[in-house]
């Protein structure tokens, strides 16, 4: 995965923006920059902007979209909104052939949005993808009044709605599960991700040039909250101020069980990775351990399934011995269910 990160460095080209580098926006001091990654969200993109616009703050801020080749009307919309808040937005137009990394004809990872932080001038960056909107116009100011007067957090989210898309209607959330107000990197590990994208404000120097283990998985935003974690704590606000959308062309809530649980081990395979490099045996361990209990339970989900086949997949061997599954372990657990499953599926025929 090295090579992707050297094509994400040699590719990146900052000063590529729509309608130039002398805006209103660009000869701003942005306290905060609101990252806008966008594609074929003709639907949703308008109500995503206005939600930002709207935000009413005593400081600086800056909207950076990143539109990346939509073959709808996302880019007509955006430019019409850059074209008219030149004080706020710097647009900055993809093309496709770049922003995507693939290997054969398959999308290995998505350059867009990182590409979006690398822009930013902001002491905080906060997120909103082009399908998600924000309901509370003071909520730039909450997140950023918060971390501006407790310097030991290094990212604050707060409470979400969930839009159905399909059924058109606006449910809570049940999707995470917030242990407390503070928690820590440690709770995370545990947890999984229980911040949703568009609630999230970090310190910009904790989620930009990311390690080359970044580009190891598609689950970006579970990664850049690990890396905040890792230099401070984590502050939840309860009050509800975004929804995030579920719809079809949701590239992470439309994937089946079995490709985010795939998907899900491959990113703690690169957070292993990242600090073991790092030397935070505490944080390794634990990561370790959460790798053994997603690969067993891959394992009994893979049993439960219809054709009642385990399928094989991708364990990296390469990845710290200290604190490896032993890929030996894995084949003898597999190898016993396989077994008890053949002699349960015997006695029923």
């Amino acid at each position: 995965m090295d090579s992707v990160w050297k094509a994400f460095n040699e590719r990146f080209e900052p000063k590529e923006e729509y309608l130039g580098t002398d805006k209103e926006v660009n000869n701003s001091c942005p306290l905060v920059s609101v990252v806008v990654p966008t594609y074929r969200h003709e639907k949703f993109i308008d109500e995503c902007i206005n939600s930002i616009i709207s935000q009413k703050t005593n400081f600086s801020f800056e909207i950076i979209i990143g539109e990346d080749g939509s073959d709808d009307d996302t880019l007509a919309i955006c430019k019409k909104y850059a074209e008219k808040h030149t004080n706020l937005i710097r647009l900055f137009i993809r093309d496709r052939n770049t922003s995507n990394y693939l290997e054969g004809n398959k999308t290995l990872f998505r350059f867009n949005n990182a590409w979006c932080r690398e822009s930013a001038r902001g002491k905080y960056i906060a997120m909103c993808e082009g399908d998600d909107y924000w309901t509370d116009s003071l909520k730039l100011q909450k997140q950023a009044d918060f971390l501006e007067s407790n310097p030991d957090y290094t990212l604050c989210f707060h409470a979400a709605d969930v839009f159905l898309q399909k059924e058109h209607r606006i449910t809570k959330d049940t999707i995470t599960k917030v242990p407390s107000e503070s928690t820590s990197i440690s709770h995370l590990i545990v947890r999984g991700n229980y911040i949703h994208t568009p609630t999230v404000m970090h310190r910009r120097e904790n989620v930009v040039s990311p390690p080359p283990e970044f580009f190891y998985s598609i689950v970006g935003d579970y990664f850049l909250n690990m890396l905040s974690a890792e230099k401070g704590l984590i502050k939840y606000l309860p009050e509800t101020m975004a929804i995030y959308r579920i719809h079809s062309g949701g590239v992470w809530s439309t994937k089946a069980e079995k490709s985010r649980m795939i998907e899900w081990i491959k990113l703690l395979i690169a957070l292993l990775r990242y600090f073991s490099r790092q030397r935070n045996d505490k944080i390794t361990k634990q990561i370790a351990n959460k790798i053994k209990q997603q690969q067993k339970h891959f394992i009994i989900n893979e049993l439960k399934s219809s054709t009642g086949r385990i399928s094989y997949f991708y364990v990296d061997k390469t990845y710290n011995k200290n604190w490896s599954l032993k890929i030996s372990r894995y084949r003898f657990l597999r190898s016993k269910l396989s077994y008890l499953f053949k002699k349960v599926k015997s006695i029923h025929s």
